[in-house]
């Protein structure tokens, strides 16, 4: 999940020139393509090392019932599918069994701390989520 400024991130000269929206080097490890542009957040929160992003596309039901507070976002541009998402910040001290997880409700972990567009890396940054 990137925090971007806006649609015209993803449609800019920039963005392409850099690689963006090629995916040739991943694409093997890629087995659930989908791109969508997502309102709601100011930022995608930081999740720091031993924290999880806990993510539900049937409602916020879910992580209510795990005791979590969920925020929600809504598709904007792109596939737009799902329509709705929830996102809660699942911190180091919550243990959550991945049998435990309902249809629809999936678990992340960083691949690297949040990137910001000034090289450095900063925690909740932004207007649009992509994801």
């Amino acid at each position: 999940m990137h925090s971007i400024d806006g649609l015209a991130v993803l449609e800019g000269d920039e963005y392409r020139q850099k690689g963006g929206g090629n995916f040739a080097r991943w694409q093997q490890h890629i087995t659930d393509w989908h791109r969508n542009l997502y309102g709601g957040l100011e930022r995608a929160p930081s999740i720091g090392e031993g924290e999880h992003l806990i993510v539900s596309a049937v409602g916020p039901e879910p992580l209510i019932e795990m005791g979590l507070t969920p925020e929600q976002m809504w598709a904007v541009a792109l596939e737009k599918c799902p329509e709705n998402r929830w996102l809660a910040k699942l911190d180091s001290s919550t243990s959550l069994g991945l049998d435990a997880l309902p249809k629809g409700v999936h678990l992340y972990a960083p691949m690297t701390a949040q990137l910001t567009s000034h090289g450095g890396t900063v925690p909740q940054t932004q207007a649009y989520n992509h994801a």
